[in-house]
């Protein structure tokens, strides 16, 4: 197909960023048009108002993100009436099956992938095994983890002092931890190939460190004044640890190291603490999150701020991300944050006490969009960046599937007119932050 005149504006882009060299020596207009169209259609690039070029998957990305709203026909599983959602967790290996700890001490794992379809155009995600109350934990489940390179084996974590080692495919404990005290939150590397710990918040101030290798409690991590209800591994140096507690600190641990802690910080900047006080008063933090390069962190805590910190340095970004959320639960948060490859703009997504779902540009501070559907207090997110999907559970209500806008359709239509020149992938779609 002849290209339109449409396409030689971008002539002056091209050659500014070198990916168009002796144009003048082309043969006619026509000619250099061509080129530079096959060229962007090549490299996937489009211009964006300022005239840099943008990769189009991430300019979809953002567009799809801008129009993501609770899924018109998809459903989660089936719901009793208050029976909530405490964790989830999408496999990273597969991006397709979803762990969910619920507030009856069941745990299901759905197939995100496959539907039952009903005579009223709803599909409900296929629940493809359950581990009934009573079979696992005995108290409250604080958190459900896949291992990381096998979806075959999983984790969890309960007030019961136990931490449990699970085969997916015969639902039954391959490996118990036995702790002294409630277990608060645990984690596994997504990258460790020299070890195979999971790191336990627990209602003791010292973090345990579990090895799956030997099936013994390895040895502890002493700093905090009070227990560890946040923990994060560095998703790119597999012995780094960050662990935010109910003492108000926030502490980077090298666990190869004799003096582990490399450094500890305060949330709250204009807090002062004394020594002697109870870490009841401190504000806790209770969340926190890398981004996918592991350059940085975000944290969040009951003073109300989310705070984005630079790992290496140790120092605190000038983000502010506004007065939008409230953070009061006593459990861990499960925030989420697109991958920085997936996405023009990287967004942090946060479950509010507020019933909403809050999603912000991680690096402005921006609130982009807000999202409501829940009834009660949001506690955890999970997210599926390659289709720009994500999931939320609640204290009391159903497990909540977020898409974009009308997808399936909305996609071929998009796809189509932009193929066609009719559709400007630049436009700004980040008007509604306000929207329901």
């Amino acid at each position: 197909m002849k290209p339109s005149i449409h396409h030689r504006p971008y002539l002056s882009t091209l050659s500014r960023t070198g990916l168009l060299h002796n144009s003048q020596q082309q043969p006619g207009s026509d000619s250099i048009s061509l080129n530079i169209f096959l060229l962007l259609k090549q490299r996937e690039l489009v211009p964006d108002r300022a005239g840099s070029l943008c990769p189009l998957p991430l300019v979809w990305a953002a567009r799809q993100y801008a129009n993501i709203q609770v899924s018109e026909n998809k459903t989660i599983g089936s719901h009793t009436a208050g029976n909530g959602c405490t964790w989830l967790d999408i496999a990273q290996s597969n991006d397709r099956f979803l762990l969910a700890a619920r507030t009856d001490l069941s745990i299901s794992i759905y197939d995100l992938d496959d539907h039952i379809q009903h005579f009223n155009g709803m599909n409900t995600t296929r629940r493809v095994a359950t581990i009934s109350s009573g079979l696992g934990h005995s108290a409250k489940i604080t958190g459900v983890y896949w291992f990381p390179l096998d979806p075959g084996l999983f984790t969890t974590s309960s007030f019961d002092r136990c931490i449990k080692v699970w085969d997916s495919a015969t639902l039954e404990a391959a490996f118990t931890f036995r702790l002294d005290d409630s277990v608060y939150t645990h984690v596994m590397s997504p990258i460790a190939s020299t070890h195979a710990l999971i790191a336990a918040g627990t209602k003791a101030s010292h973090i345990r460190l579990c090895d799956l290798k030997s099936g013994a409690l390895t040895h502890s991590l002493a700093g905090h004044k009070g227990p560890a209800v946040s923990l994060q591994w560095s998703p790119v140096h597999e012995f780094l640890l960050a662990s935010g507690s109910v003492d108000g600190t926030i502490k980077f641990w090298d666990i190869r190291k004799g003096n582990a802690c490399i450094w500890s910080t305060y949330h709250s900047e204009n807090m002062h603490y004394s020594k002697t006080s109870p870490y009841s008063q401190h504000p806790r933090v209770n969340g926190l999150i890398f981004t996918s390069d592991g350059q940085s962190l975000v944290s969040t805590s009951h003073d109300e701020r989310i705070h984005l910190w630079n790992v290496m340095a140790g120092t605190r970004r000038e983000v502010y991300y506004g007065p939008h959320f409230h953070n009061r639960t006593p459990a861990t948060l499960k925030m989420a944050i697109t991958p920085l490859d997936s996405t023009l703009r990287p967004l942090l997504i946060y479950p509010s006490d507020t019933h909403h779902i809050l999603m912000y540009d991680l690096w402005t501070g921006e609130l982009v969009k807000r999202l409501s559907a829940h009834l009660g207090r949001v506690g955890c997110i999970a997210i599926r960046p390659e289709t720009q999907q994500f999931v939320s559970g609640g204290v009391s209500d159903p497990i909540l599937l977020w898409e974009p806008k009308n997808s399936t359709e909305q996609n071929k239509t998009n796809q189509n007119q932009f193929g066609n020149g009719e559709l400007d992938p630049m436009d700004d779609a980040w008007s509604d932050a306000e929207s329901g």
